[in-house]
C-alpha cells in the first residue's frame, strides 16, 4: 500500500532497526515521554509547596486566634499592674501584673523558638505551633486608661514570611493599683 509511493521510500530509514534494536521513531517516543513526565513531576511539585502554603496559612490564623484568647485571657483579668519607670505608656519589657494562674510578677517573654510564655512557662503547648511557626508579640500598656495594645504576627519557620497578624487592645477589668 505504502511501499511504492515517494513519500515513503524518502522516511524509510527511519523506520528502519539499527545493530541494537532501536530505530528513530522508538528514540523519539522515548524523548517526547520523558518530556512529559518531567512536566508532570514539575506540576505535582508546584501543587504539593502550594498545598503545604495553603495549610501552614490556616494553621497560623488558628494558632494567632487561640493567642489572642489566651493573650487577651490573661491581660483582662490581670491583678495589680507593676510598672517599671515613668512613661505615658509601658512595653511589654516595662511592667509586669499579678496572673490568676501564675501570680504576682508575671510578664510575657517570646523563647527563642517563637513560642509565647507567660512567667517562663509556654502559654499554649509546643505542637499548637504547627509546621514550625513563629510568634511575635509586643504589648503596649497604658496605665492612665488601663489599657494594653497588643501586636501579635505568626512568621513562617525561617521566620522570613508573615503568615498572619492581629491587632487588639484588652481593657484592665480587675485593676488593683
Amino acid at each position: 500500500f505504502l511501499v511504492g509511493k515517494p513519500y515513503f521510500r524518502k522516511y524509510h530509514k527511519l523506520l528502519e532497526y539499527g545493530k541494537d534494536g532501536w530505530n528513530v521513531m522508538m528514540l523519539c517516543t522515548i524523548v517526547i515521554i520523558l518530556l512529559i513526565s518531567a512536566l508532570v513531576v514539575t506540576g505535582v511539585q508546584l501543587g504539593v509547596k502550594s498545598y503545604h502554603r495553603s495549610i501552614s496559612d490556616s494553621e497560623a490564623q488558628v494558632l494567632c486566634s487561640t493567642l489572642t484568647t489566651a493573650i487577651s485571657d490573661e491581660l483582662r483579668y490581670a491583678g495589680t499592674v507593676h510598672l517599671t519607670g515613668e512613661s505615658k505608656t509601658y512595653d511589654m519589657t516595662q511592667f509586669s501584673f499579678f496572673s490568676q494562674r501564675y501570680g504576682d510578677y508575671a510578664a510575657f517573654t517570646v523563647n527563642s523558638d517563637g513560642q509565647i510564655l507567660l512567667s517562663g512557662n509556654k502559654l499554649i503547648p509546643s505542637k499548637a505551633y504547627a509546621y514550625g511557626a513563629r510568634a511575635r508579640l509586643a504589648i503596649e500598656y497604658d496605665p492612665h486608661e488601663g489599657r494594653f495594645t497588643v501586636t501579635l504576627s505568626i512568621y513562617d519557620r525561617e521566620d522570613s514570611r508573615e503568615l498572619t497578624n492581629n491587632s487588639f487592645e484588652v481593657k484592665l477589668l480587675n485593676q488593683g493599683g
